[in-house]
C-alpha cells in the first residue's frame, strides 16, 4: 500500500531523472484517479494503446479503449473500494498496435493512500506476456506430442516383444515340424522297392522334397501375414522351384542311368559340389552334434563329370556318416571329408566318420543292391554311388575301422573322351 506524500523538499535534478526513467520504462505503467482517468501514462502503455500521451491523459479509461472497459473498470473499482491491489490481473483483447490479433496483458494494480486515508489514485503496472504464452503453450504442445509418440513407441516396441516371442515359438514347431517330416520321408525311402529305379528315385528325393516342403511352409506363413514380406517370399519361391528343377534332374537322370542313357558333362571343381551339399545337411548333423570338417588341397584340377549325380554321391556318403554315428547314441562325432590329388590323372575325395565301422565279414558286400548295415535301411545308396562313379570311369572303396569309424574314397578322372553307360543290370 502506497501513500501520498506533499514533499515538496526533493532535488529537482532527482524528480527529472525519476520521471526519465518513468517515461522510458520496459513496462506499460500508469496511474488512474477514482474516476478512472489517466492522471499519468508513459510512453510503453501509449504504445501499448496505439495512442498518444495527449490523447490519454485526463481521459477515462472508458473513452480510451472501451473494449476492455468489461475488463478493466471492475478491477479499478475493487481497488479503490478495498485499497487492497490486485496482482498478476490478466486482460485479454485487441489493441491499436495489433489490430485483429488478440493479445494477453498481465498486470499488476496498487492503490495510492491519501493522509486521509482514501484512495486517491490507482498505479498500474502492464506487461504485454502474449509471446510468452504462446511459447508456453507451444512447449505444452511439444510435450504432449512428445509424449504422445513416446506412448506410441512404446506400444510398438511392446508388440514386437510379443511377435518375436511368437516367432520363435513358431521357429521351434516348424523345426520339430521338420524333424517329423524327415522322418517320415526317411522311413518312406527305407520300404523297399521291387524295381531299381523306384527304389533309386525315392532314396534320392528325400532332400528336394524336404526343402521343398520347407518353403511351401514358410511362403504359407508369409502370407497369413497382414503384411507379407514380398521380398522373402519371392526368394522362398526361387528357391522351390530350384528344388523342383532339382527333383526333376535327379529323376531324369536316374532313368537315364539305369536306361543305358548319356551322362552329361560339365568342368567343375569338387570341393565346390562338395560344398554344395554340405549345407543341405546341416540341420541334420546338427540335430545328431556331427561336425562335417571339409579340407582341400590347393589349385586341384577340374574335372569332367554329371554334378547332379556325383553330389548324390557326396551326400549318399555323407548321410551314411551321419547314420552311422547316431547308431553309437553317444555325444556325437566328426565327418572328415578330405579332397586332394590322385595321380597325374584325377582327384580323390576320402569321407570318414567316428561311427562303428562295417563288420569284416560284410565289408566286401556293401556296394552290392539291398545289402545294408543300417538298422531298416534299404541297401541302395551305396549301389547308386557305384553305378555313378562307374559311369565316370571312376572308382570307390571302403576301409573300416582304420583308424576308427570307416573310410569310403572315390576318385574321379581329370578328363576322358566319352563317359561310360551304366549297365541296367
Amino acid at each position: 500500500m502506497l501513500r501520498v506524500s506533499q514533499d515538496s523538499g526533493k532535488d529537482p535534478s532527482e524528480a527529472l531523472e525519476l520521471a526519465h526513467l518513468y517515461q522510458r520504462a520496459p513496462i506499460g505503467l500508469c496511474v488512474t484517479d477514482r474516476d478512472h482517468r489517466y492522471v499519468r501514462i508513459n510512453q510503453e502503455l501509449c504504445d501499448i494503446n496505439g495512442r498518444s500521451m495527449e490523447e490519454l491523459v485526463g481521459h477515462s479509461i472508458r473513452e480510451a479503449i472501451p473494449h476492455l472497459v468489461g475488463q478493466l473498470i471492475p478491477m479499478f473499482q475493487k481497488v479503490i473500494d478495498t485499497g487492497e491491489p490486485v496482482l498478476d490481473y490478466e486482460v485479454r483483447g485487441q489493441t491499436l498496435r495489433h489490430p485483429g490479433e488478440e493479445r494477453v496483458f498481465l498486470g499488476n494494480h496498487f492503490p495510492l493512500i491519501s493522509e486521509a486515508g482514501e484512495v486517491q489514485y490507482v498505479h498500474t503496472m502492464v506487461r504485454d506476456i502474449t509471446d510468452q504464452r504462446r511459447a508456453e503453450a507451444g512447449l505444452r504442445e511439444s510435450n504432449d506430442r512428445l509424449e504422445k509418440q513416446m506412448k506410441v513407441r512404446t506400444e510398438e516396441l511392446a508388440q514386437l516383444s510379443e511377435e518375436f516371442k511368437a516367432e520363435a515359438a513358431e521357429r521351434i514347431r516348424v523345426q520339430e515340424e521338420i524333424g517329423r517330416r524327415r522322418a517320415e520321408l526317411a522311413h518312406l525311402a527305407r520300404v523297399r522297392s521291387t524295381g531299381e529305379l523306384a527304389a533309386s528315385i525315392s532314396h534320392e528325393l528325400n532332400q528336394p522334397l524336404t526343402a521343398v516342403l520347407t518353403n511351401a511352409q514358410a511362403a504359407l506363413r508369409l502370407l497369413e501375414k497382414k503384411k507379407p514380406d514380398l521380398e522373402e517370399l519371392h526368394e522362398i519361391l526361387v528357391d522351390i522351384v530350384a528344388d523342383d528343377k532339382r527333383a526333376g534332374d535327379v529323376i531324369r537322370r536316374l532313368r537315364a542311368l539305369f536306361q543305358k542313357g548319356p551322362v552329361a558333362q560339365q568342368s567343375v571343381q569338387l570341393e565346390e559340389l562338395i560344398s554344395g551339399v554340405v549345407p543341405l545337411l546341416r540341420s541334420e548333423a546338427q540335430g545328431a552334434n556331427v561336425r562335417i570338417d571339409v579340407r582341400s588341397a590347393p589349385n586341384l584340377p577340374p574335372v569332367e563329370v554329371d554334378p547332379v549325380q556325383v553330389q548324390q554321391v557326396i551326400m549318399n556318403l555323407l548321410v551314411n556318416a551321419i547314420d552311422a554315428i547316431k547308431q553309437l547314441g553317444s555325444d556325437g562325432g566328426e565327418i572328415e571329408v578330405e579332397v586332394s590329388r590322385a595321380g597325374e590323372k584325377g582327384v580323390l575325395v576320402t569321407i570318414g566318420d567316428d561311427g562303428p565301422g562295417i563288420p569284416e565279414k560284410e565289408i566286401d558286400d556293401v556296394f552290392k543292391p539291398f545289402v545294408t548295415t543300417k538298422p531298416g535301411g534299404m541297401g541302395m545308396g551305396l549301389a547308386i554311388c557305384k553305378s555313378i562313379l562307374d559311369a565316370h570311369g571312376g572308382t570307390i572303396s571302403v576301409e573300416s575301422n582304420v583308424p576308427r569309424g570307416c573310410r569310403f574314397s572315390f576318385t574321379l578322372p581329370l578328363k576322358q573322351p566319352a563317359l561310360n553307360q551304366v549297365a541296367t543290370s
